[in-house]
């Protein structure tokens, strides 16, 4: 356990360091463009307008922040040569990988946190105030994140390419966000083949769009249950299966 929460502490720490503030920087100047721009619509609009895009772009954010440190902490490390020392150290991989994808998750969580309480702090400048639903949207995106996160570190361990892993990720994060259109054009096709690719896809796609709020945009206790139980298998089963393929590695 204290192996692991040394990992941990210093993946949070080391992302802080690199990352964070960059995104936090990008994230304001976004926001304060925009709030220019839309300093001319006024009234209501202007606050669910600005409160809207502040969540786009907070997630938006996060999503790439967490492509990026899914993706890339392998071939980092690789070239840095300190995998190579935690290799040599009696410390097991699932251990390594469970310590960076906590850390990860961590890390990306509270940036996607500092971002949202931004965006409030500009509603707030700008005349509006807080909903209730700000909290529903920023957990639900955070677990958004953690499923991304653990899907991209499973594509960084399976390919052989930053560009490559940071391609699957994002062509399954598009794909996420229809998988309810993929099931309806399956059901069409008539060749046994497409069946059983569309049926083999509901395990790798994550289901994305069940992280948005309902058509009626009210998040029900039963729908976060869901998504929550959905967000620990699915990341389960994909850190998971990393470590099948990280503990085959020579380093």
């Amino acid at each position: 356990m204290k192996k692991l929460l040394a990992l941990v502490r210093y993946t949070v720490v080391d992302n802080a360091r690199q990352k964070m503030f960059y995104a936090l920087g990008l994230f304001g100047f976004v926001v304060l463009a925009g709030s220019g721009i839309l300093s001319a619509i006024g009234g209501e609009q202007k606050i669910r307008v600005l409160r809207d895009m502040g969540h786009f772009a907070a997630e938006y954010i996060a999503l790439f922040s967490a492509v990026l440190v899914g993706t890339n902490f392998i071939y980092d490390e690789m070239e840095n040569k300190s995998v190579y020392m935690i290799a040599a150290r009696p410390v097991p991989r699932w251990v390594y990988l469970a310590g960076r994808y906590m850390g990860f998750l961590l890390s990306v969580a509270a940036l996607l946190a500092l971002m949202e309480v931004f965006n409030t702090a500009v509603v707030l400048l700008a005349g509006g105030l807080p909903e209730p639903a700000d909290a529903l949207l920023t957990l639900l995106s955070a677990m958004k994140m953690a499923v991304v996160l653990a899907l991209a570190m499973l594509l960084a361990m399976l390919t052989t390419s930053r560009a490559a892993s940071m391609g699957f990720t994002l062509f399954l994060w598009v794909l996420g966000h229809f998988t309810e259109e993929m099931a309806f054009l399956s059901s069409l096709a008539s060749s046994p083949v497409v069946k059983a690719l569309a049926w083999a896809s509901r395990f790798i796609v994550p289901r994305l769009d069940k992280f948005s709020p309902m058509d009626t945009g009210v998040v029900t206790a039963g729908h976060l249950v869901a998504v929550m139980s959905y967000t620990l298998m699915y990341s389960f089963a994909a850190v998971g299966a990393a470590w099948l393929v990280f503990r085959k590695k020579e380093f």
